[in-house]
């Protein structure tokens, strides 16, 4: 629900983002969870002077860059809320936010460092498991269920437990910040001629007994008050007392009108291999999010 009114029934895992780290590595260099942007910073230097890649990313997807996380706290305050309103309005443009451009400036100062690695421009999503699974990188940002669902712990050097979930730093806020719990919507198009069909179905996903089947075993938070046979995941769990004191926004992505995690990514990616300004990535994540407005408002 936004403001009272139903959107969509939510019916996926219920997953909580951050940062993946391995924790061996961070016991072997000494290194605690970070408490500030500026600790994390030292972590990743520090990481990187041991020969280990601070940070994974499938950047060649631009997806995984995943700028939201570092836009998530930004809004998340009824000040926040304001911001939406006038990005919705198209009274102010991203680049007008003191936050947006230092996340930018952090993404291009990692990008320089080296705390994404030398190929970062063509690492994909696909080999994230074998990066941290080999210990080629320490962190990645990422969803706790992915390590249930996409992390075989079978096939790598370090196992499923040897990761921990900690608070991501972009750039926007000193303390860091979570996500989630996240989840999909089913949707239903009222004007569609399978209308009474698609309410049937939503209807069956709403079914105690059906959805209580479908997350058997599954590790996630519930979605739904009746759901009880799903798993709370290892790192969510360890991590459950710094993610309730640090807390956990989701207020960027699905509020923007026009917010494209893809397009985003790829000027990003610009940005930080060095073929743009901030401000030239800043202006083409405006203007694409903009002509989406436009398209919606014609």
């Amino acid at each position: 629900k936004v403001n009272g009114k139903v959107y969509g029934l939510p019916f996926w895992e219920a997953s909580v983002s951050g940062v993946f780290y391995n924790k061996r590595i961070f016991e072997r260099l000494g290194i605690a969870i970070p408490k500030t942007q500026a600790e994390f910073d030292a972590a990743c230097n520090k990481i990187l002077a041991a020969g280990i890649q601070p940070i994974y990313c499938g950047m060649s997807d631009a997806w995984p860059i995943m700028y939201q996380y570092g836009l998530d706290p930004v809004f998340d305050s009824p000040a926040g809320e304001a911001l939406i309103q006038r990005l919705n309005n198209n009274e102010i443009k991203f680049a007008d936010i003191p936050q947006f451009i230092t996340m930018l400036e952090w993404y291009k100062k990692a990008a320089s460092q080296g705390w994404f690695g030398k190929t970062f421009v063509t690492d994909t999503w696909d080999y994230s498991a074998e990066a941290l699974g080999k210990g080629e990188a320490a962190m990645m940002l990422g969803w706790d269920t992915w390590l249930a669902t996409d992390f075989d712990d079978t096939a790598w050097t370090y196992k499923r437990n040897d990761f921990g979930l900690m608070p991501v730093f972009l750039g926007t806020t000193d303390q860091g910040t979570f996500e989630g719990p996240n989840v999909n919507l089913t949707l239903v198009n009222k004007n569609g001629k399978n209308l009474q069909a698609a309410i049937g179905f939503v209807e069956f996903l709403a079914t105690p007994a059906n959805y209580n089947e479908a997350f058997r075993g599954f590790k996630t938070g519930p979605v739904f008050k009746g759901q009880t046979t799903n798993l709370p995941s290892e790192q969510y769990t360890e991590a459950k007392a710094l993610i309730a004191r640090v807390g956990h926004a989701s207020a960027a992505q699905p509020r923007i009108i026009g917010y494209s995690q893809g397009e985003g990514g790829k000027a990003l990616l610009e940005l930080m291999r060095g073929a743009i300004t901030v401000q030239q990535c800043a202006k083409l994540i405006d203007d694409d999010r903009i002509a989406t407005l436009n398209s919606f408002t014609r």
